[in-house]
């Protein structure tokens, strides 16, 4: 973030102001690791834009999703829509800081009539001509921080003009997009995926990722957080835990010691007097865990694989595969949509490199082809950035070849050969209604570049004159 990475000295300065007046206190891991988080591209169906209204009000009393899968980035209306950037987690988060930009997009195909910050009282730095093509925004959290999951930290009010795509991006000025918390001194996490709105199109949709979560202990506390943030509060990570109940870090407390096939419940102490093996994860010998251990298989917790016993794979809410037992290669992995060009295939991420495409993993159908983008369709001399099939819904010519309207190619006029030396400067649907040949990429009759065309019947190519005259 370009206030953590110290490349903007305003923006360090205002960070700083704001983490002063939040009286950051003591650290709660779970909300303050902000690994894995996505800005999502949200427009609620039925919200109709008024000037008068509170938006980030209005989202949370009204409008607000808590799932990855009610997201809607697309829109269908040639009214005011409005356009939130939801920062998401799979579970509640804490932070102070948001950075992040707006990607390469058409500027003709939208226009912008309204645009805040999420809430209001949040500091702001915008980069470049915000909000457009290029550019980027940068803010800080001045009176309370943000506070929960698919929470609006940006809204947006805008007219869609034409199909295309409006994509959230890094912030073009630092490079950096994702999230800073309410620490002392912060950390900064960069965003996992970034969503775009899609006008008359399908958008890009972006779901927060799991994080596993595992013991860490801190001196004789106990959190449950990931292997990187257990690192940076300098506990000692256990990977093999799943539960701070009964408190594993306190070597006071008794847990499982297994001397041989006999289960005790003793302190860690004792254990070794015992001559047995302590257990600080176990604090049951119900069932007699030291007799034949519960065998470990693959558990599947969205494609991330682990080997280990199905009580400890149902607590992750993962899948238990029991006729599996390696994660070498990772047998969790699905295919989801790759992009090669145009066309779309279900891959694998490694499959999908080798093909040169471009991997989408929460894509996860080819129908409808989420990888055609729009291209130039003329209709006489209008022209529009949309998908063949909509071009033909509208009777135009498409061109799979042009991918902007800016200048308009269709009222251009190129080369049209009617037979020998019948050459005519003329629009494409004027050539296609004199049964010629249409060259775009051929501007001027002068040299003659008909010359290798049959020869038109002579009243045609007078009549053609006669309609032209050029």
């Amino acid at each position: 973030m370009g206030f953590l990475k110290e490349v903007n000295a305003m923006k360090r300065v205002l960070l700083a102001l704001a983490l002063v007046g939040l009286g950051v206190g003591a650290a709660y891991p779970q909300v303050d690791n902000l690994t894995g988080g996505v800005f999502i591209f949200h427009s609620p169906p039925g919200l109709v834009y008024t000037d008068t209204e509170d938006y980030c009000a209005t989202y949370a009393t009204q409008w607000a999703i808590r799932s990855c899968d009610q997201q809607n980035p697309r829109v269908d209306s040639e009214d005011i829509t409005v356009w939130y950037v939801l920062a998401a987690w799979d579970s509640t988060k804490h932070f102070c800081g948001v950075e992040f930009g707006l990607g390469a997009y058409d500027p003709d195909i939208c226009g912008f009539v309204d645009n805040a910050q999420c809430p209001a009282s949040a500091q702001i730095i915008p980069y470049g001509a915000w909000p457009g093509p290029g550019t980027g925004v940068s803010m800080a959290a001045a009176g309370e921080p943000w506070d929960g999951n698919f929470i609006p930290v940006y809204f947006f009010a805008a007219y869609a003009y034409a199909p295309g795509l409006v994509p959230l991006s890094v912030h073009p000025g630092t490079g950096f997009g994702g999230f800073a918390n309410c620490l002392t001194p912060p950390t900064s996490y960069p965003a996992y995926c970034f969503g775009a709105m899609g006008l008359f199109m399908p958008g890009v949709p972006c779901c927060p990722v799991y994080v596993p979560q595992h013991v860490c202990c801190v001196g004789e506390e106990c959190y449950l957080v990931s292997e990187e943030e257990c690192a940076g509060m300098g506990g000692e990570w256990h990977p093999e835990w799943y539960s701070c109940e009964g408190n594993p870090c306190q070597p006071t407390q008794p847990h499982v010691c297994c001397v041989g096939q006999d289960c005790y419940l003793v302190l860690e102490t004792e254990c070794a007097q015992m001559g047995g093996v302590f257990h600080p994860g176990w604090n049951s010998c119900e069932g007699n865990p030291c007799n034949t251990p519960p065998p470990t298989h693959v558990c599947c917790v969205g494609e991330t694989c682990y080997v280990i016993r199905e009580g400890q794979c149902t607590s992750m809410g993962g899948v238990f595969h029991a006729d599996w037992d390696s994660c070498s290669p990772n047998p969790c992995r699905l295919p989801h949509v790759c992009c090669i060009g145009e066309t779309c295939q279900l891959l694998l991420d490694t499959e999908c490199a080798a093909a040169g495409g471009v991997f989408h993993p929460t894509w996860n159908s080819c129908t409808p082809n989420p990888c055609r983008l729009p291209h130039v369709c003329c209709v006489g001399g209008t022209c529009s950035l949309v998908l063949d099939t909509e071009c033909a819904q509208l009777g135009g010519v498409f061109h799979p070849d042009w991918n902007s309207c800016t200048p308009n190619p269709c009222v251009l006029l190129h080369v049209c050969c009617v037979g020998c030396q019948g050459c005519c400067l003329v629009l494409e649907t004027e050539c296609a209604q004199m049964g010629g040949v249409w060259h775009p990429e051929w501007d001027s009759c002068d040299p003659q570049p008909c010359d290798i065309y049959t020869p038109a019947e002579p009243s045609s190519w007078g009549a053609i004159k006669a309609m032209f005259r050029r």
